[in-house]
């Protein structure tokens, strides 16, 4: 009995001890298994964070090559509007400076003799930007706009008169030969035909002749291109009306000139 009685204790004592390891050995694992779980929560935490990163890095790239993209067609869309302007402003100067040269020429065309010397300085003040027509307008002496230049019927009516005191002096000699000399060819020339139309010979009556037909077919350039080979005492007499139809013919070439150079311009605005 006594040995059943020790049995028993050393049972009850190694169930104990038994009971006792595991249930240390059972902590140990719930200890290491939480500290486990706890490392593996917070490495996947990391990783969720990381994620949350890379995904707002990317995001955020994403918007800022959006922004980079919008923000270069905001340019290409500005450097359009900026050309478009300044197209038009440089249109909108064009068709001031054709409308100042219309005046001008109109000036010029006009039935009486008339100043165009306003018009020539707001011409000149909108040709800045443009070399040829400044240079063109600018070669004009201030006198022929201030004093207006001659019409073309003032050069026909003053060319009877320039003719009369040619054909007079015609047969006059180079060196002039005084008042004797003038008094006899005033007589001489008035016995002379008077040749009409485009007739050929370089005599003073030839050139007068085309002279006079040039102008009634309103060609004062081959008018004066004419009268300009007269030599002697005629050239002489002819001087001043040569210079009235050169400041006729410059004002005009000039307006012209200016004016198809600024329509060039314009149609090219507008290519």
């Amino acid at each position: 009995a006594a040995a059943d009685e020790e049995r028993r204790v050393l049972v009850a004592r190694h169930n104990s001890e038994l009971a006792s390891s595991l249930s240390a050995q059972a902590a140990e694992l719930r200890s290491a298994m939480v500290a486990e779980l706890a490392h593996q929560a917070a490495d996947l935490e990391k990783k969720r964070a990381q994620e949350v990163r890379e995904r707002v890095d990317e995001e955020r790239q994403g918007r800022l090559a959006r922004l980079d993209h919008l923000a270069l067609k905001l340019k290409h869309l500005e450097r359009i509007a900026l050309n478009a302007g300044e197209r038009l402003d440089r249109s909108d100067r064009i068709h001031a400076l054709a409308t100042a040269h219309r005046a001008c020429i109109a000036k010029l065309d006009a039935e009486s003799r008339a100043t165009f010397a306003k018009e020539l300085n707001v011409l000149l003040d909108l040709s800045e930007d443009f070399p040829l027509v400044q240079t063109v307008a600018g070669s004009l002496h201030p006198s022929i706009a201030t004093r207006g230049v001659p019409t073309l019927d003032d050069l026909r009516s003053r060319f009877d008169g320039v003719a009369a005191s040619v054909r007079a002096a015609q047969l006059m000699p180079e060196s002039g030969g005084g008042a004797l000399a003038y008094a006899a060819s005033v007589v001489l020339s008035s016995l002379l035909f008077r040749k009409k139309g485009l007739v050929p010979g370089d005599d003073v009556e030839a050139i007068l002749a085309r002279t006079e037909a040039r102008l009634e077919k309103s060609d004062l350039e081959g008018a004066a291109r004419e009268l300009n080979q007269l030599k002697g005492w005629p050239k002489v007499l002819a001087r001043d009306w040569m210079v009235l139809a050169r400041q006729r013919l410059e004002a005009k070439q000039a307006m012209e000139v200016g004016a198809d150079h600024t329509f060039v311009g314009l149609h090219v605005e507008f290519r």
